[in-house]
């Protein structure tokens, strides 16, 4: 013997039943004030790399030995790029 189904138990069997996919979702797209922010950031991040790389410059080679650094290697440290993108 079959009972009769109303609308919301109707609903509910079909959401059980039905294959759900989810929608495709699009990145939102950084504003404007983030992307100067992260601009300015790369900016900041720059001009203190480059003071860093400046003032161990001006080190001795035996200063620079002691911690565990050659004048040739000073360059190839700090033309590592970061690794985390700021923005897309």
């Amino acid at each position: 013997m079959t009972a009769p189904i109303n609308n919301s138990q109707m609903k509910i069997i079909k959401a059980e039943t039905m294959s759900f996919r989810a929608p495709l979702l699009e990145a939102p797209r950084p504003t404007l004030l983030a992307r100067l922010q992260a601009g300015i950031a790369v900016v900041l991040e720059r001009m203190q790399r480059r003071a860093v790389l400046n003032e161990l410059a001006t080190l001795t080679d035996r200063e620079l030995a002691d911690i565990g650094l050659t004048r040739s290697e000073l360059g190839r440290v700090f033309e590592q790029r970061p690794t985390q993108r700021h923005y897309a």
